[in-house]
């Protein structure tokens, strides 16, 4: 059942897009600037779908079944750009800045540490 609906996505069009220049590049949800990676990252932290879809109400159900499925199928590629964003891979051999909670004090702004 499940190839079936897979080849049933793929002759209907993934709905999935990647275009030089928006987004990076990098697989959205067709006529959407929502990366793939992005919803799956949010998949991974445990959001349920319901709340995915409140956060982007662009979005529909549908949507969220051709990212999975294409999750699916290119998880390297989706896994890459998770840890691209994480900074796992975007600035090697340093860490980067993080922002400390802001202070109780209201006049005074966040820090940072390195």
């Amino acid at each position: 059942m499940i190839a079936t609906v897979k080849q049933l996505l793929a002759g209907l069009g993934s709905g999935i897009e990647a275009t030089p220049g928006v987004c990076g590049g990098r697989p959205r949800v067709a006529g959407t600037r929502v990366p793939v990676w992005t919803l799956e990252r949010y998949r991974r932290l445990g959001m349920p779908e319901a709340e995915i879809l409140a956060s982007y109400p662009t979005l529909r159900a549908t949507d969220l079944v051709n990212a999975w499925a294409y999750v699916d199928t290119h998880a390297d590629e989706i896994e890459r750009q998770i840890a691209e964003d994480e900074g796992e891979s975007r600035w090697p051999g340093s860490t980067p800045t993080k922002i400390s909670p802001m202070p109780s004090s209201p006049s005074s702004g966040p820090t940072t540490t390195s």
